[in-house]
């Protein structure tokens, strides 16, 4: 059977990372029933965008996909640890994470925190030992990223800004977006431009793919989401989700001038972007399938 082009250039991409975390976890060092709960939320599923991403962009912009497999996992470790403290009976209180119990249903919630605590200086323990880039610099540079990425200044930023937001307008949720999840789509595609060892203007261009990609990808998420909560869904929903605060063509309009851009800024390379290529046209469809069923809705 021929296989499809995301079996080819995506899958083997994402087998690597999930190998190259299974290795992480089998080193780590703790009490039994907190490695339990950490392997638990790590290996529960989940696309692994942000280290394939990485991986994806070291290959465009002339690295090779596993240089950048260690700092992507270092991304999927700090996402990993913000779904468990999204899930808290604080936060969002989910009990199902991707079909299974969330982490606190199942190792109780002050495990859901230590979990994520743990998890969390994981992803900086891999990020500081991984094995590209060579230079010191650029590693230091990745490592400071990634804290930039995960901390005040974005992912937890945006979390404050989820649970604190008391308006609809389209600046508020997509800075919301932009910290929450693009900010790691953003690292990631730096890690990668760093893996590759791009001079500063390529490190720039990658930056801003990572950037447009993340906002598409939340945009995306925000139509499938719609369809879950409906029109009349609650008033914390349509506050954070761009579908429901701004309506539907504005965000599909969105995300195909965003996908745009992307495809721009991968250039003409065609022979190193097609796993990049690949991953744009994904969010593109997924996005447009949702728009497609909202728009069905008698």
């Amino acid at each position: 059977m021929t296989k499809t082009p995301w079996q080819t250039h995506i899958d083997p991409i994402r087998l690597a990372v999930d190998e190259r975390l299974d290795a992480h976890i089998a080193r780590w060092q703790g009490h039994p029933l907190l490695l339990e709960a950490m392997a638990y939320a790590v290996r529960a599923g989940g696309k692994r965008m942000r280290p394939i991403l990485a991986a994806a962009t070291c290959r465009a912009f002339g690295g090779r996909d596993t240089d950048a497999l260690d700092l992507g996992c270092s991304v999927e470790l700090i996402h990993a640890y913000s779904l468990v403290h999204d899930d808290l009976p604080s936060m969002d209180n989910d009990l199902l994470r991707r079909g299974l119990p969330t982490v606190h249903v199942k190792y109780g919630e002050a495990m859901g925190i230590l979990v994520g605590d743990a998890l969390q200086a994981a992803a900086f323990e891999r990020a500081a030992s991984a094995s590209a880039p060579a230079d010191p610099a650029r590693k230091l540079r990745a490592v400071l990223a990634l804290a930039d990425a995960a901390g005040a200044a974005g992912m937890v930023g945006g979390q404050v800004r989820d649970i604190r937001a008391e308006s609809a307008t389209a600046e508020q949720v997509l800075q919301l977006h932009a910290e929450k999840t693009g900010a790691l789509f953003r690292v990631a595609a730096l890690m990668g431009a760093l893996c590759a060892e791009a001079d500063e203007l390529t490190i720039g261009r990658a930056v801003r793919f990572g950037e447009l990609l993340g906002r598409a990808f939340q945009v995306g998420d925000d139509l499938e989401d719609a369809l879950d909560v409906g029109e009349a869904g609650g008033a914390h929903e349509a506050l954070v989700n761009y579908a429901l605060a701004q309506g539907i063509e504005p965000a599909i309009e969105l995300v195909a001038s965003d996908v745009a851009a992307c495809r721009d800024l991968l250039g003409e390379r065609v022979e190193t972007t097609e796993a990049c290529h690949l991953i744009v046209d994904w969010v593109e469809e997924r996005a447009a399938v949702a728009a497609a069923a909202l728009r069905a809705r008698p």
